[in-house]
């Protein structure tokens, strides 16, 4: 049965000088490598930062793992591991809503832990489904 992940990709930071439509497509890349297979769903929420206090939250991707590759050139020496898709099952980016209890969830259990990459709970699953309008893979 497919995993879902969560993903992060903070735009705008020395280790990420560019939002991540600037990839040209759907991706995860890490430092460390974790056990995705082909099949598992990834959800990339991109943070923009505002200001010393507000970061704006966008889920800019959901895509179905189909490849383990090398990192783009573009991205930094650091990162060794990458995990691609054929295509975004993403419509349009979803910007956050604050008002909405799917992401007050997302927010609460995975943006204000110090994000990156990891297996999503079900219950964080469901919200994504709920956020993005996503509930076939």
């Amino acid at each position: 049965m497919a995993q879902h992940w969560l993903a992060y990709h903070q735009s705008h930071s020395e280790e990420n000088p560019f939002p991540y439509a600037a990839l040209e497509q759907s991706i995860v890349y890490s430092k460390e490598e974790f056990h995705l297979n082909a099949g598992d769903i990834i959800w990339m929420i991109q943070g923009d930062k505002i200001s010393n206090k507000e970061t704006r939250y966008t889920l800019v991707d959901c895509f179905t793992v189909h490849a383990k590759t090398t990192p783009p050139t573009m991205v930094s020496d650091d990162f060794m591991y990458a995990y691609t898709g054929k295509k975004s099952l993403l419509t349009l980016p979803i910007e956050w809503n604050k008002s909405n209890e799917d992401w007050q969830l997302i927010h609460q259990k995975f943006l204000t832990k110090r994000p990156g990459l990891r297996k999503a709970t079900s219950i964080e699953a469901t919200a994504l489904k709920n956020i993005s309008g996503i509930s076939k893979f």
